[in-house]
Order: structure tokens, then sequence, then C-alpha cells
């Protein structure tokens, strides 16, 4: 979702209460529908690096969901995080029917509940330009967006660990389609068969853009190791930085961390910089696989 509805298309100097109001997740549910052009039977949504707070409000629109206000006029707009407070009623009768036969599953290591104090709003809304103020403003309205939505569907989608995840579009999937939410290493390790695949290698490599204590809170590196571990093979794991904690995940599997920065940098250059990086690095640390086998 990131790549229709991210973060980093909001410029920093934007990323301001009003900003987040607004953002909508519509361009996502386009991304759904031009999938279902293609008659798949299966969608996997990746949700993380949202700049949005809609609650998946915008993305059910282009689905076919349709809002109406207190007028019992439909809401054509696209609908924000802010506009949600708007919606008086919530009609499912033109959703795409070609959802019914697709299955959509949900990748996601965010467990937070939609609203509340571990919620979209107060956790993520910080990061992507809310102050105090707005914070409390989109959680209200995702409350009430949710209270709609447990009214039309009987479902409270609000209290499902993984709703909040994206600005609560997780809840908007959960909601409007046949969606599932799956930890995302566990269900893109499932759907590439990388348990075959790493079968009768001599190690493994995997990485991610900072390594630390958290890593093994369920990222992708540390579910890479968890599976590598059960065939007793060796992990290599690089970073762009390396944090505190990194010799806790001696014993989870990893048997060595690399930082592939080879000098201070910004981030922007470090980016841009990475993928030098990482094959430096790698044919480092092969180089020395390679002379020990010599021996």
């Amino acid at each position: 979702m990131a790549q229709a509805s991210g973060l980093t298309y909001v410029a920093k100097n934007n990323r301001t209460p009003e900003t987040i109001m607004r953002t909508t997740t519509y361009g996502t549910g386009e991304l759904i529908n031009d999938a279902l052009k293609h008659n798949v039977n299966k969608i996997i949504i990746g949700l993380g690096g949202s700049s949005t707070n809609d609650g998946g409000a915008g993305m059910a629109q282009t689905i076919g969901v349709k809002f109406f206000d207190q007028a019992n006029h439909e809401i054509t707009t696209k609908l924000g995080g802010g506009d949600l407070n708007k919606i008086a009623k919530i009609d499912l009768s033109a959703i795409n029917p070609q959802l019914k036969d697709v299955q959509i599953l949900i990748a996601s290591d965010v467990t937070n509940p939609l609203t509340g104090q571990n919620g979209a709003s107060a956790v993520f809304g910080p990061q992507k330009g809310a102050d105090a103020q707005t914070v409390e403003k989109l959680d209200q309205n995702l409350s009430h967006y949710a209270t709609l939505i447990q009214q039309t569907i009987k479902k409270d989608v609000a209290t499902i660990p993984g709703s909040g995840a994206a600005g609560g579009l997780g809840a908007g999937l959960l909601a409007f389609t046949n969606a599932t939410i799956h930890h995302g290493v566990e269900l893109i390790a499932h759907e590439t068969h990388l348990a075959d695949k790493i079968k009768g290698a001599d190690f493994v490599f995997t990485g991610e853009g900072g390594t630390d204590f958290q890593t093994k809170f369920g990222k992708t590196p540390y579910g890479v190791a968890q599976i590598a571990k059960k065939e007793n093979i060796p992990v290599i794991s690089l970073a762009g930085y390396l944090g505190e904690g990194i010799e806790q995940l001696y014993d989870e599997g990893f048997t060595a961390i690399f930082g592939i920065l080879d000098k201070a940098e910004d981030i922007h250059q470090a980016l841009k910089d990475g993928p030098k990086n990482i094959e430096r690095t790698t044919e480092n640390i092969v180089r020395l696989i390679i002379s020990t086998k010599k021996g």
C-alpha cells in the first residue's frame, strides 16, 4: 500500500496536521481494482509506511462502498481521516462482486487496534504530522467510523489486532472484504516456499535498514533466521546501521551481523549508496568464507 498511499510521497515539510487529515487510501483501492481486472484469485497487501489515517475509507470507495452524510447525500470526494465524522450511513450493495472470489491476505507486523492509546492515531499519527489535538480528533473520527461499521456489518473491527495498521487500512479491509491478517514475514515465507528453498544451502543472507534489539520482535530478518535455524544453516545479516542490543540476536539464529556503511553520511546518501554498499560488504564476506574453505 505504501506504493500508492505511502509517507514517502509526503515531503517532510508537508507532514502537518492539515495533511494527515486529508491523506487517503484511495490509490490503494485503485490498485486492488486493477488487480481484479487481471482476474487474479489472490491479492497480498503489505501494510506499512502509510501517510494515511482514514481507516481504509478511501480504499473502500474505490471498491464500491458508498458513504452518505446526515442529509443522505453520497460523499463522492475522496475520504481522508478528517472526513470520517461526516459519514452517517454505509451502503455495501455496490461492492465489486469479483471480491467474493478473491482471497485477500494482509501482511502486517503491526498488532495495534484501530483506536485508543495504542491505536492508529495515537501511535502512528505523530510521525505523519499529527499534533496532540489532531491525534484526538482523528481517533474520535475512527471511533465514529468503527461504530458505523459495527452497525452495518455487525462486526467490531476496532479491537482486532492489526486493525490499526497503515492508518486503519487493516480495519477497512477486514470490514469490506474477506481479508485475513497474517504476520508479514510468515506470510511471505509461506507464499515463497522459503523453507523449501533454503534447504541444502551453506549460508543464508538477509538484511534490513537498521538492526537492533527490536529485530527479534518479528521483523523480517528474524523470521528468516528462525527458518534457517531449524535447518542449522548459518545466517548472515546486513544492515544500514547497527543499533543497541544486536548481541541478543546471536541466540536467535543469527551467526553474524554486519553494517554496510563505510563512512558517515546522511540518510539520503546512504539510501543512494545502498546497492553498492551491500555488494561490497557481501563480496568481502564471501571472500572470507571462500578463503577459510580453502584452508
